[in-house]
C-alpha cells in the first residue's frame, strides 16, 4: 500500500510487470476515500485500469468482480460481517 502511481511491478488482473495505476475498489459517492483509509486499493496496467476494452473502467463486470473481491478482503482484514461493510460502504457487492 505505500507503493506510488506508476511504480514498475506487476498488474492485480494480467500480471504484467511495467508502470502501474493505483486502483480503487470501492469507488463513489465518498467510497474512495474510505477504500484509501481501508487499503482497498489495487494496481493495474494501464490496459487494465483504462484502455483496453476489458479495463475495469470500461467494463462493469471486471469491476463489479473486483468490488466483491474488495468486500472479502475489508471482511478478512477487519473481522466483519457484510452487515458491517454495508453499514460502512452503503451496499454490498457480493
Amino acid at each position: 500500500m505505500g507503493r506510488k502511481r506508476n511504480e514498475p511491478q506487476s498488474c492485480f488482473l494480467c500480471g504484467k510487470y511495467g508502470t502501474v495505476e493505483k486502483h480503487h475498489l470501492i469507488h463513489g459517492s465518498g467510497r474512495r476515500q474510505l477504500a484509501e483509509e481501508d487499503g482497498l486499493v489495487v494496481f493495474l496496467c494501464p490496459t487494465c485500469h483504462t484502455l483496453g476494452p476489458k479495463a475495469v473502467h470500461n467494463n462493469p463486470q471486471v469491476d463489479r468482480m473486483l468490488q466483491a473481491y474488495g468486500q472479502k478482503m475489508w471482511k478478512e482484514n477487519t473481522g466483519g460481517t457484510d452487515a458491517d461493510f454495508i453499514r460502512r460502504y452503503g451496499k454490498s457487492y457480493v
